[in-house]
């Protein structure tokens, strides 16, 4: 198959393909976060929006990278 073929195939598996990862990254934050009071998730989610928090955040969708890269 040539870069255009593969290109279409994938195209054409869109919806599927979004909808596998929305019902993936749905269940993996329910298993995240699901423990989490409403206290303690206003807190993290305070702390996500800090200097901090944006930093780490980047850092670990920076290793999601490289860990999907591979």
């Amino acid at each position: 198959m040539g870069d255009g073929d593969i290109l279409d195939e994938v195209w054409s598996q869109e919806d599927d393909i979004r909808a596998s990862t929305r019902d993936w990254v749905n269940r993996f934050l329910f298993l995240a976060y699901g423990p989490l009071s409403a206290s303690e998730m206003e807190a993290y989610l305070g702390y996500s929006e800090t200097p901090a928090g944006l930093s780490l955040n980047a850092a670990l969708f920076a290793g999601f990278d490289e860990a999907y890269r591979d």
